[in-house]
């Protein structure tokens, strides 16, 4: 096995092209075999184009990390504190999206990305980390259960024009060491 080294760092204003194209490129990789065509390229403009991932970098209280090897951006995670589900408290930190580029996977980057939120959470004194993951994805699943990440609720997520069930699931940080 090779050796590297992951650098994660927050994102700034000048990265948001490279996040739109990793944006893209990951959610495709991710998504694309089980939907059509029309609902991916429909969801990726909507979502993924330069105007909305500036708004975001934007935002205060949207964080963005992303994960380099050799000065190369592999995954990245966006999480926001904003809407809050009815179960979990004002305290919350709602990762949006944990991606990481398919050669890259299997290689512990999602486990990084996962702790510097949880390390973000306990700094800014936040009670919960909570996230939607597709229901039909159970590599994701397992992937957050592993992390200690419970399922309490779902909602529904319109990819293009096909809604679908995500799973709400969260993790209690309030009592964690900061």
């Amino acid at each position: 096995m090779t050796a590297f080294s992951v650098k994660i760092s927050v994102a700034e204003f000048a990265d948001a092209e490279v996040i739109v194209d990793l944006s893209r490129k990951t959610f495709f990789e991710t998504f694309a075999s089980k939907n059509t065509k029309e609902d991916m390229d429909k969801y990726l403009d909507e979502k993924f184009n330069l105007g909305i991932v500036k708004t975001e970098l934007n935002d205060a209280k949207t964080v963005f990390f992303l994960a380099s090897i050799d000065e190369k951006v592999i995954g990245y995670s966006k999480s926001k504190q904003s809407k809050i589900p009815k179960e979990i408290n004002d305290k919350a930190l709602e990762i949006e999206r944990l991606y990481v580029c398919k050669d890259h996977q299997n290689k512990k980057i999602g486990a990084i990305l996962i702790q510097e939120n949880i390390h973000h959470a306990i700094k800014n004194a936040l009670d919960t980390i909570w996230l939607g993951v597709w229901e039909h994805n159970p590599k994701a699943i397992e992937f957050y259960e592993r992390w200690g990440f419970e399922v309490f609720d779902k909602h529904v997520f319109v990819l293009g024009n096909d809604p679908q069930n995500d799973l709400l699931m969260k993790r209690e940080v309030k009592n964690e060491k900061k």
